[in-house]
């Protein structure tokens, strides 16, 4: 899978300091320099995974549950991307017969959903690096569909089997959701709207997007994390 980077169109304009200022009456001289300090508020470098942030900040002790769910949640993933469900079921020893079922059919319960017919692009697993409020920020979207009305749609796999009014809820996926969009419309697939996808409840539920401030909120926590490791 390609890593998808937006055009220099698409990309947030950050104003960005020279690294070096050399006086003007020492530029033709050998000798000392300045360095002009670092203005961020979050250290360059690496950077920061989607999911990871997701983690750290809201599930700090327990992290994101059962390994069986979180193999059956990859499981899900590789179905819905295209593979062969047989396949996937021998590959990742789901020996559950109830999940062993529900990956034969979750293909045709998602795109049987109402809202996902006519649509006129489909992208699927799409990996992104992009910077949204100088915060470098990668990951990858389970999917994005270009609906029947115009606009684009992110959507993101949840195989947790609890009420998707529960899912909906949860703070950890909403902000992931809400940068996946927001790289979306960075990329040009504007405008886009965020919405979790529950397996086990076949049901599509559409996020309000998140202001900006609650977005830098949670930004500025995870800098703050980055710079104790």
């Amino acid at each position: 899978m390609s890593l998808i980077v937006p055009s220099p169109v698409d990309r947030e304009c950050v104003s960005i300091e020279p690294s070096f200022t050399i006086p003007a009456e020492i530029l033709d001289s050998p000798g000392s320099f300045t360095k002009t300090p670092y203005q961020g508020s979050i250290p360059a470098g690496e950077p920061y995974l989607v999911t990871r942030i997701a983690e750290r900040l809201f599930h700090p002790e327990s992290g994101w549950g059962s390994e069986a769910g979180a193999v059956f949640g990859s499981a899900v993933h590789e179905v819905l991307r295209g593979r062969d469900p047989g396949c996937i079921i021998q590959e990742f020893g789901i020996d559950r017969e109830d999940q062993q079922a529900k990956l034969y059919t979750i293909s045709e319960e998602l795109w049987s959903l109402p809202i996902l017919s006519g649509v006129s692009e489909i992208k699927k697993e799409l990996a992104f690096f992009v910077m949204i409020k100088n915060v470098p920020l990668t990951g990858r979207i389970d999917l994005i569909v270009r609906l029947a009305c115009g606009t684009w749609m992110v959507v993101d796999y949840k195989s947790e089997n609890i009420p998707a009014h529960d899912l909906a809820q949860k703070e950890s996926y909403r902000f992931q959701v809400e940068i996946y969009r927001r790289a979306a419309e960075i990329l040009g697939m504007r405008p886009a709207q965020g919405a979790l996808y529950s397996v086990y409840e076949k049901t599509l539920t559409e996020l309000d997007p998140w202001t900006d401030e609650e977005l830098l909120m949670v930004l500025k926590a995870a800098g703050e994390l980055k710079e104790c490791e």
